[in-house]
């Protein structure tokens, strides 16, 4: 592939566009977009190489297009490329919901579509928020429609891998209902908690001034682009109200043992919680990839993370990621660091161990 194109250069598109310039081969990057002014800065930076507000046609010479606007105008754009792009062109797009994307895809026999969905966002939005790093170590959802052959999924892969991004296949049905109890709920979740916060909020600000640790993470998803969500969660809503059914009897269940008095009955409706967390893939790992963590405490002062990186670095450890654990209610350790195999995680355990740093796994 030696042109791509991407049309809207918000967070992901904007990402994407950095990704593709820094760390693949691709000779020419493309951007449409309706805000001049995201284009420009994407041009100055030397991100895009060519830009439109007005005229899909630029586009015709591309190996590859990414769709990267809200999930409802995506269809429309796939109907405006069938007619504009090469044959050999791989269009794709960014979107959190699948089922109407991929029928829409359907409908076009002689279309290069694949779908796709990025694991991986920010609270923050816009061009100046995305980064050339946003896809690695994420998994992207890659979705077939009924014409997408083997060789499209090979070439799509390969792509994604030279970005670090984890490449996992669905189908739509199954990415729409996974993302809505995964993804889609648990951001009407955190809206609702935060808009229960609110209204309990009697303006002294101790509701504000206390809400910090679990309840700032929890939510923390709820200060996301309200609109991108409102587009999301309208286009799979039925998915997302059969999860909010399943929700609402889990909630209707704790108001039981409350108001009945019934504790160890909350208990074990506790601890049947608790097992399933605990169950989960631990060390970032999970069926799609395998990944190691452990924990450290460091002091906060300037230097002490580069020391950390140091000393694993010198001693021969690759470092996957490293990152400040903010909430520390239920964690021990402040700093996070994350390996690509359970040799390097149990040599930089050994190594900080003899620096007299505490290690924990949990």
């Amino acid at each position: 592939m030696n042109v791509a194109g991407i049309i809207g250069l918000g967070l992901i598109g904007g990402s994407m566009a950095k990704a593709l310039k820094s760390k693949t081969n691709i000779k020419t990057v493309k951007a449409f977009n309706l805000n001049t002014a995201s284009l420009v800065q994407a041009k100055n930076d030397g991100v895009i190489d060519e830009y439109s507000t007005d005229d899909l046609s630029f586009l015709a010479d591309c190996d590859i297009v990414f769709i990267c606007v809200h999930t409802s105008q995506i269809p429309e754009y796939i109907e405006k490329l069938c007619g504009i792009v090469k044959k050999d062109c791989i269009i794709t797009d960014v979107g959190s919901t699948k089922k109407n994307i991929i029928a829409r895809a359907n409908e076009y026999e002689d279309m290069r579509f694949v779908g796709g969905h990025p694991m991986t966002g920010s609270e923050k939005g816009g061009y100046s928020a995305s980064s050339d790093i946003a896809f690695e170590n994420a998994y992207y959802i890659i979705v077939p429609s009924k014409h997408t052959d083997a060789q499209t999924i090979s070439e799509f892969s390969l792509l994604l891998e030279q970005i670090l991004a984890i490449p996992v296949v669905l189908g739509a049905e199954t990415h729409d209902k996974v993302t809505a109890a995964i993804s889609h709920t648990p951001h009407l979740v955190a809206a609702a908690m935060t808009n229960t916060a609110r209204r309990l909020d009697d303006g002294s600000d101790t509701m504000k001034g206390l809400a910090a640790g679990g309840f700032r993470d929890i939510t923390r998803i709820a200060s996301s682009d309200s609109l991108l969500w409102q587009s999301i969660s309208y286009e799979n809503r039925a998915d997302i109200l059969a999860v909010l059914d399943t929700f609402q009897s889990e909630i209707d269940e704790i108001k039981k043992y409350l108001k009945d008095g019934d504790e160890t009955e909350l208990g074990g409706y506790l601890r049947l919680a608790k097992n399933y967390r605990d169950s989960l893939p631990k060390s970032g790992g999970s069926k799609f990839v395998k990944t190691y963590e452990l924990y450290t405490d460091i002091a906060d002062k300037p230097g002490s993370i580069a020391i950390v990186a140091t000393l694993l670095g010198a001693g021969g450890v690759n470092i996957k990621n490293i990152g400040i654990v903010n909430n520390r209610e239920y964690q021990d350790g402040v700093l996070q660091i994350s390996f690509g195999s359970e040799a390097d995680m149990q040599k930089g355990s050994e190594l900080l161990k003899d620096m007299n740093f505490n290690v924990s796994f949990v």
